[in-house]
């Protein structure tokens, strides 16, 4: 069953207030504008997802810059489940929606 807007921009609000209270006093104020310093410090990876994390980078050949922003990608999607802490499922979502660009 599909959700309506209405509930999508309550579960959005809810994530937003998550990443103000996570990044306050920072000049942070959403996932997308961690530097990789702030994902070690911010992002609470479960040892299943973080398995899952080593075993996407060596089956893609991902980059480190593709393996932070997947992370990145990742906590936004827990956020939204508001989920303290990225769980494989959260990882398994955001490997879907990585963009292949073949040249």
């Amino acid at each position: 069953q599909q959700e309506t807007s209405a509930a999508v921009r309550t579960k959005v609000q809810k994530a937003r207030g998550i990443q103000n209270k996570r990044f306050k006093g920072l000049n942070i104020f959403t996932n997308s504008e961690m530097q990789n310093r702030d994902i070690k410090k911010f992002c609470k990876i479960k040892p299943p997802a973080q398995r899952l994390l080593k075993q996407a980078v060596g089956a893609y050949n991902l980059s480190a810059r593709t393996y932070f922003r997947l992370i990145k990608v990742s906590q936004t999607i827990a956020d939204l489940a508001q989920e303290g802490s990225i769980g494989p499922a959260h990882v398994a979502e955001a490997l879907q929606y990585r963009v292949r660009i073949q040249e």
